[in-house]
């Protein structure tokens, strides 16, 4: 289950299970920040193809307002965000197996760092070991998740774990009813996935159901625990950023993940 949160004027959702697992993280709302207009308030990134941009400086100070009210260390790993299907590591010394930069998901056993990965409609995810020493941020739209993102971010998260299980928490995203999509992505979902992923039936043209898909992937990979939300970001206007909704410029959440405070490396 996810909960709503309000500390220092700043609204984030947090998952039960990563909560109970002492786990610092969140899943950012639009509330409590400082940044005006399309991208009030809380705006954690820029629009990639808008000409109109939020001033960098505010964006900074909205992250330090974000990450002092959840309790996060003000220190970020991030990367280029460019749905595809690789997942970098994080040390202590700089990031691994990204020499370019780009990377949808994010590991780390560090501490001291947040992992991050910025959204407007696509689906975040959170996953970690149950003793909070592995961590790890995804970016899945529809395109990551087709191509494996999830599986890449897992298969990382494997790699530099120790065998403990897994938890995961799926953020807001665009539901299945405000996801309409064409017959050629339609078809690339149903080839893999149940017949309940692609809605065919209710609309005129077919939608997808990404937290579906999602879930079945995580399964799938063996990791039974998982907090799923259930707000969608198209039809919550005063609660999320959205680029269905709101077109090209619009504003981002996050979501952010830090390994928990229990355990060093």
């Amino acid at each position: 289950m996810l909960v709503t949160r309000t500390h220092q004027g700043v609204t984030w959702l947090a998952s039960d299970l990563l909560t109970q697992a002492c786990i610092p993280h969140a899943f950012s709302t639009r509330l409590g920040g400082t940044s005006t207009g399309p991208f009030a308030s809380l705006n954690l990134g820029q629009p990639s193809m808008s000409p109109l941009k939020d001033d960098p400086a505010t964006i900074e100070a909205n992250w330090r307002r974000f990450t002092s009210a959840v309790g996060l260390p003000p220190q970020r790993a991030s990367t280029s965000q460019v749905h595809g299907t690789a997942a970098a590591v994080w040390e202590s010394k700089g990031m691994l197996h990204c020499p370019d930069g780009n990377a949808d998901a994010i590991i780390s056993r560090s501490n001291g760092i947040t992992l991050t990965q910025r959204v407007a409609d696509c689906m975040p995810l959170l996953i970690a070991t149950t003793d909070g020493s592995a961590v790890g941020v995804i970016h899945a739209g529809w395109r990551g998740l087709v191509g494996g993102v999830i599986e890449a971010g897992v298969a990382r998260l494997r790699e530099i774990s120790t065998g403990q299980p897994f938890i995961a928490a799926i953020g807001p995203c665009i539901s299945v009813e405000a996801f309409e999509v064409g017959d050629e992505v339609a078809q690339v979902f149903a080839a893999r996935w149940p017949a309940a992923v692609v809605r065919r039936t209710d609309w005129p043209k077919p939608h997808v159901d990404l937290r579906l898909a999602a879930v079945a992937i995580l399964r799938g990979l063996g990791v039974s625990d998982l907090d799923v939300a259930t707000e969608c970001t198209v039809g919550l206007p005063d609660l999320f950023f959205s680029h269905r909704r709101d077109g090209v410029t619009t504003g981002r959440m996050a979501a952010a993940i830090s390994v928990s405070g229990k355990v060093g490396v």
